[in-house]
């Protein structure tokens, strides 16, 4: 069997003669850290290639692709965001609620960025006209 630690992390709280009980089921594997591995070796090789286009194409003066340096920034702001998350995930594994308000802010953080860096200069220029 694959699952071989399912251990609870049970805090007590008492105020005011209420105990409230916080309950935290954590379940482990022996394979857990080989499939985030495969899992996280997969995003960064989709995330190089991605990095390694946006190098190449972040000085193409062709009309059309006037967002190129626009879409090279959001690749590099995804980088290291990504690059945040995989740190996080090893070093806060057993913070729960530190491990999810990072995860959370660095997705919000990484996707305002991109559509701050993609639609922003868009309609600066339409209202320029």
């Amino acid at each position: 069997m694959i699952i071989e630690n399912l251990y609870t992390l049970i805090v007590f709280w008492q105020e005011l003669g209420i105990i409230t009980e916080y309950c935290i089921y954590i379940c482990d594997s022996t394979a857990h850290d080989i499939f985030l591995g495969v899992l996280y070796g997969y995003k960064m090789l989709l995330q190089i290639i991605a990095l390694l286009l946006a190098f190449s194409i972040r000085k193409v003066k062709v009309k059309g692709l006037n967002d190129a340096k626009y879409i090279a920034a959001a690749i590099y702001v995804t980088s290291i965001v990504l690059a945040v998350i995989i740190v996080a995930t090893y070093t806060l594994k057993d913070v729960i609620n530190g491990f999810t308000a990072l995860f959370c802010t660095g997705f919000l953080v990484g996707t305002s960025v991109i559509l701050f860096l993609v639609f922003v200069p868009l309609v600066i220029n339409n209202y320029n006209r």
